[in-house]
C-alpha cells in the first residue's frame, strides 16, 4: 500500500446486491472499525462479527469505497418513513455503521464515503430520488475520553451539524447526534462562512 492518497472508486448499492466476496470485505472493514472489546463481540462470543446479518433493516443502502478492487470504506444508510405532522419530514435518511479500514484512515476517505451517499440517485418505489435532498441524521460515538473529532469533522464537511442535548447510549458507548437538514447545499463553504 502506498502512503499517498489514492483515488477511490465509489459504489452505491443495496445489501442484497453484494457478491459473497463483497459481503466478506464489508464485514471485515466493519470489524476493523469497531473495538473487539465492544458488546457486539462479547455478547456473541465471536472473533469476527457478522454486521450484515445483524442489521435491523435487512436491506440497507451501502456506500462503498474501493482501492485496487478492495473495499476500504463502508457506510450503511436506511431510508426511514414516519407519519408525522407538517412541516416535519416524513422521509429521511439514517446513516449508521460507518467504517474506514485502519490502513486508510487520516486521508480524507470518510468525506468521500459520505459524499457518495449525498450525491447518489436511487430508485425508491416508482421514483428516482437524489438522496442529498432528503434530511439526514446519524450518531457518532464520542465522549470526553474519546471525542472522535475526525469523524465529526468528516460529517461537518458534508453539511452535518451537531445537535445539542440529544445523546444516546448505544452498545458502542455514548453517542452524539448529528443532522443534515433538507435543502442543505453540497457541504462546501458559503461566502458567509468563509468570512469568519
Amino acid at each position: 500500500m502506498s502512503s499517498e492518497k489514492q483515488k477511490p472508486v465509489k459504489k452505491i448499492c443495496y445489501v442484497r446486491d453484494l457478491t459473497e466476496e463483497e459481503r466478506h470485505q464489508v464485514n471485515k472493514v466493519c470489524n476493523s472499525g469497531f473495538p473487539k472489546g465492544s458488546n457486539l463481540y462479547s455478547k456473541h462470543k465471536l472473533s469476527m462479527y457478522d454486521f450484515l446479518s445483524s442489521m435491523s433493516n435487512s436491506n440497507p443502502l451501502l456506500s462503498l469505497l474501493y482501492i485496487d478492487g478492495i473495499i476500504i470504506g463502508v457506510c450503511f444508510a436506511d431510508i426511514e418513513h414516519k407519519r408525522v405532522i407538517k412541516p416535519l419530514s416524513n422521509e429521511y435518511l439514517y446513516l449508521h455503521t460507518t467504517a474506514i479500514d485502519p490502513n486508510y484512515r487520516g486521508k480524507g476517505y470518510c468525506y468521500h464515503l459520505v459524499r457518495n451517499l449525498i450525491t447518489a440517485k436511487i430508485k425508491i418505489g416508482s421514483t428516482v430520488k437524489q438522496l442529498g435532498k432528503l434530511p439526514m441524521y446519524l450518531h457518532v460515538c464520542a465522549n470526553i475520553e474519546n471525542p472522535n473529532m475526525a469523524a465529526i469533522k468528516c460529517f461537518k464537511k458534508n453539511g452535518f451539524k451537531l445537535v445539542d442535548m440529544i445523546y444516546v447510549d448505544r452498545g458502542d458507548g455514548p453517542n452524539v447526534a448529528m443532522m443534515r437538514p433538507k435543502g442543505v447545499g453540497k457541504g462546501k463553504k458559503t461566502k458567509k462562512t468563509r468570512k469568519k
